[in-house]
């Protein structure tokens, strides 16, 4: 079977198929205009956080700004609240009205814990995250400290992590500045992309107990905090119980300890490892009331 080829040589044809042509490629490049953030060195947007953000996120936010420099040489500058007039590019921190005008197309309902979404148009970048908190309870007792700035999700701090992580190929290969790898780079630049995410373990802190919130003694806190291990939503703490009942027991209530084979209660192997007489309910008893105050104090 044999085609033809039919050549159109009329001059308004010729015209109008250019001008359809000139005119697809414009609205692709509109549609696909690379937001950028740094340019040859000078920063192009601002880091914009949430009026009253609380300190963690304040934080990542500042941390953000300090890996910016040290990749591109340009520290943005960060915004509390909505600016007025709002700027035409931005790095939005933390979800905040706004944000609705600028990404109508995004969805901010956070139905999933700890859920994050890192967006990026045009002209704004978006980092926020599922937060949750109690303003009369920032303020918890931990393993072996006093804890400020809690919160029961950091969906904004865990999703700058991943920002800096997957989007500008940050590596926090150990702990210390000598383990921290990034590519150095004068313009910071991104297509249109739209990313949610949400862990499936949302108890991770435990993995290093000694970079937890509530102990003092690890060394090693930033590492795991931007490994996303350490601000978790499912608090489990582990370790060993009842572990200061024998100085707070041992004269007063004896009868809460383990019977020894010499008649006494308590004492072995240490007052610290002691022992508990866990048929005693009385035991049971004092440990409810234990947690119900330590609700009440942390709910």
């Amino acid at each position: 079977m044999l085609s033809k080829i039919y050549t159109v040589k009329s001059p308004i044809f010729t015209f109008f198929l250019g001008m359809m042509t000139v005119s697809f490629f414009v609205s692709l490049a509109a549609e696909g205009d690379d937001l950028v953030l740094v340019e040859d060195g000078i920063s192009r947007a601002p880091i914009v956080i949430f009026e009253a953000a609380p300190p963690r996120t304040r934080r990542a936010a500042k941390e953000l700004a300090e890996y910016m420099e040290k990749i591109s040489g340009a520290e943005p500058e960060i915004i509390a609240g909505r600016p007025d007039p709002l700027p035409d590019h931005a790095i939005w921190v933390g979800y905040q009205p706004a944000l609705e005008e600028l990404f109508p197309e995004l969805d901010f309902e956070f139905d999933h814990p700890e859920e994050i979404l890192i967006a990026a148009n045009g002209t704004h970048l978006v980092i926020a995250g599922r937060d949750r908190w109690d303003e009369d309870h920032m303020v918890a007792e931990g393993r072996r400290r006093t804890i400020e700035g809690v919160q029961k999700e950091y969906g904004t701090v865990n999703a700058v992590y991943t920002f800096l992580q997957d989007y500008l190929d940050v590596r926090w290969l150990w702990p210390g500045e000598l383990g921290v790898d990034l590519i150095e780079q004068e313009t910071i630049s991104f297509p249109p992309f739209e990313y949610r995410y949400y862990p499936q373990i949302r108890a991770r802190s435990s993995i290093f107990t000694f970079s937890s919130l509530g102990n003092p003694t690890g060394n090693s806190h930033d590492w795991v905090r931007r490994q996303r291990l350490q601000l978790d939503s499912l608090h489990i703490p582990g370790g060993h119980a009842f572990t200061g009942w024998g100085e707070r027991f041992k004269d007063s209530h004896p009868e809460y300890f383990a019977l020894q084979p010499d008649g006494s209660r308590g004492g072995y192997p240490n007052w610290r490892n002691v022992k508990m007489c866990k048929s005693n309910p009385d035991l049971w008893e004092q440990w409810i009331r234990d947690v119900e105050d330590q609700l009440e104090r942390n709910p």
